[in-house]
């Protein structure tokens, strides 16, 4: 991996705890709990395959599956969701509260 820093898909740890508890609530493997975090970082499908030597096709299906773990329907949905987290998490809001939020927006 190394495409891009680690710190690009940094979010603040409160958010960042509450995507990994959402993670586990919705069921996602490890692959699909990375792709999480890369989506809401903005990265492409493009930027994601190379990072991980992997094909592009394979990004796009797990980002397929992503979305319906998530019964999003599109990768803005997340990257707005955690944006809307990262902002609270600034002005005070607490992991719980974070999580209760993506919750309602991404579940």
């Amino acid at each position: 991996m190394g495409a891009y820093p680690s710190s690009y898909l940094s979010v603040g740890e409160p958010v960042d705890r509450a995507l990994t508890t959402l993670a586990m609530r919705s069921g996602l493997s490890p692959a699909l709990t990375v792709r999480l975090r890369e989506v809401a970082a903005g990265l492409t499908n493009s930027e994601v395959a190379a990072a991980h030597d992997i094909s592009i096709n394979t990004v796009k299906t797990q980002v397929a599956q992503l979305l319906g773990a998530l019964h999003v329907s599109c990768r803005h949905e997340i990257q707005d969701a955690v944006a809307a987290a990262c902002h609270r998490a600034k002005r005070g809001a607490t992991t719980p509260e974070i999580l209760a939020f993506l919750i309602l927006r991404l579940e």
